[in-house]
């Protein structure tokens, strides 16, 4: 069983629990990291993608000031 789909299937376990107790965006937020990735793993698409440092280091900043 791999990783992700572990996680994607505790977090429907865990979810209803979770809405319960009023907690439900702790989940949201693992979830959004199984559709788009950590900050690093965009990180290293952007660098991977541009193959300058810069790139990426201009592209960190946009998305921080937005």
């Amino acid at each position: 069983l791999p990783i992700k789909k572990a996680i994607e299937d505790l977090c429907n376990l865990i979810e209803p629990v979770m809405v319960s107790l009023g907690s439900a965006k702790y989940v949201r937020v693992i979830e959004e990291i199984l559709i788009h990735g950590t900050g690093a793993s965009q990180k290293r698409d952007i660098f991977n993608k541009s193959g300058k440092f810069e790139h990426m280091i201009k592209s960190m900043k946009e998305r921080f000031y937005q």
